[in-house]
């Protein structure tokens, strides 16, 4: 997929730097605050299944005891102890095996939020990385403009000195330098701005980026409409949340109706009791008991109601992300589409704007033309380059957005748009 996009920088002469965004990545992952709790939770999770399976197996308890008393002051004091151990089984009891399957939903949806969480951070990383990226070109871009301003400055100096032109060329030169000077500045300012903001998303600091490769890619067509719509079916963690969420619900609806069952559960113990050298007893028992609730105050009644609507919600949310979701499909692919051909457009641009600053220049040395002329000509490349670099990363940013939007943002697609990064 990544394919389709032509890296359009040839035009632009852009160097690559040694970090990548794969590094940078897996950085994150290991110091993003976000990320690191949805790991914790998804921990916490896993534990409440095993204290809910816990529940189900038998329960041991063990107790002694020792006592001395004496009827008087100067009477022999007399002493006991006691010692005994009980074994409880819940043979049937619904409402814990249903709980169970609760837990087991919300470990699954806690496992669903971290995936989710995983996939936010890819694409945080990515456009904060490529904004960064963007941002180092938008520079060179600029020192560019201002070499070449400095250059003219030079020029219309000579012929001035030569008698071929008025001081106003050499004026007009002077004030496109200065407004290259001021713009310079101003891309180092917003470098060190978008560094920072990468520096934040990943939790530690992050000191260079890769720009895109000058090597073109061969165009792919962009998949249809269709094809992203069915994969966000599958793959979406919103539909795959909202998925999960409507069978908690069905879960917790189940376990409210079975608390109206009976419970049965083995009762077993052994207790020995003695002291003073009196006859020690052993006590064996066993025993099954049966628990009837009665529902009199309506209690279960009211939590089956309650729990009946949380159920009908569920359904309506789950309905209401499957819209959401095919809004935020179709609004980035139709986005997308169009970017696509306008880097086509803007890249025959750029040319056209190589091919008459050239001239332009040719003109002026010759005579045939003005420093404005000129200035004209050398201001619109530079915006028409600076055009181009936003629509290419945006392109970029746009795509990895889809991806995530249907659920296929994952390490290969990283790896990949990381190896263009270099």
């Amino acid at each position: 997929m990544i394919k389709q996009l032509t890296a359009l920088l040839l035009l632009l002469g852009f160097q690559a730097q040694s970090a990548t965004l794969l590094e940078t990545y897996q950085s994150a992952l290991k110091h993003n605050p976000d990320y690191q709790i949805s790991i914790t939770e998804e921990n916490i999770s896993k534990q409440q299944v095993g204290g809910t399976r816990s529940k189900l197996l038998p329960s041991t308890n063990i107790s002694a005891g020792v006592s001395n008393s004496r009827e008087s002051l100067n009477a022999t004091s007399s002493s006991s102890h006691n010692y005994g151990i009980t074994l409880s089984q819940p043979l049937f009891d619904l409402s814990k095996w249903y709980a169970l399957t609760q837990s087991q939903l919300e470990y699954r949806l806690s496992i669903l939020k971290q995936q989710d969480a995983q996939q936010t951070l890819r694409l945080n990383i990515i456009k904060d990385y490529l904004h960064a990226a963007q941002d180092k070109a938008q520079l060179a871009i600029e020192k560019q403009q201002l070499e070449q301003a400095e250059a003219f400055v030079q020029i219309a100096r000579e012929r001035y000195q030569a008698g071929e032109v008025t001081i106003v060329d050499v004026e007009t030169a002077q004030t496109s330098l200065s407004s290259s000077k001021v713009q310079y500045i101003q891309a180092q300012a917003q470098l060190r701005i978008s560094m920072s903001n990468l520096s934040a998303t990943v939790g530690q600091p992050i000191n260079s980026v890769s720009e895109l490769s000058r090597n073109s890619l061969a165009p792919v067509g962009l998949p249809e409409l269709d094809s992203w719509l069915s994969l966000a079916q599958d793959n979406s963690s919103s539909l795959l949340q909202a998925r999960t969420s409507v069978k908690i619900s069905e879960a917790v609806l189940t376990r409210t109706q079975s608390e109206y069952y009976p419970t049965i559960s083995a009762n077993a113990g052994y207790t020995r009791n003695g002291g003073n050298g009196n006859t020690e007893t052993n006590d064996l028992n066993a025993g099954l008991s049966l628990s009837m609730p009665l529902d009199l105050n309506g209690s279960i009644g009211y939590d089956k109601a309650r729990d009946q609507f949380e159920l009908q919600k569920s359904r309506q949310q789950l309905q209401k992300a499957q819209l959401e979701i095919t809004k935020q499909i179709q609004g980035s692919y139709y986005l997308l589409q169009g970017q696509l051909q306008q880097l086509r457009s803007q890249q025959q641009t750029v040319r056209y704007s190589q091919s008459l600053l050239k001239h332009q220049l040719s003109n002026y040395q010759a005579g045939r033309t003005t420093a404005t002329d000129l200035d004209d000509a050398h201001t619109k490349l530079f915006k028409n380059k600076q055009d181009l670099l936003k629509m290419l990363y945006d392109t970029w940013i746009s795509l990895s957005t889809l991806q995530q939007q249907a659920g296929t943002l994952k390490l290969p697609q990283l790896t990949q748009l990381s190896k263009e990064l270099n």
